[in-house]
């Protein structure tokens, strides 16, 4: 009995599948290189202190368990509600409002 293998490529099917990947990567929308319309305009002289956002946030009922410059635009924070569920939220650096 003869048996015939499928022709080669010369590529072994896993990387493969991992170029194909890479490269999905490379040809995706890059969101985070997307200027944020909401924040991108306050200069840092004018944005309200950490603990001034901690403090609405926690009047608005979160839990404020850490808070970063987020891309040098607003602030990003990680917060738990009253249910106990973990939020990443994104606050506007002056007027302190929950922007997503």
């Amino acid at each position: 009995m003869i048996t015939h293998a499928p022709p080669s490529t010369g590529i072994p099917p896993l990387p493969m599948l991992v170029v194909l990947l890479i490269l999905a990567g490379v040809a995706s929308p890059a969101v985070a290189d997307e200027p944020n319309p909401y924040c991108a305009s306050a200069p840092r002289q004018q944005w309200v202190s950490a603990e001034e956002v901690g403090q609405k946030l926690r009047e608005a009922g979160y839990e404020l368990m850490r808070l970063r410059m987020a891309d040098d635009k607003c602030y990003g924070a990680v917060a738990r509600d009253a249910r106990g569920r973990i939020h990443d939220l994104v606050v506007h650096p002056v007027t302190v409002e929950i922007i997503r």
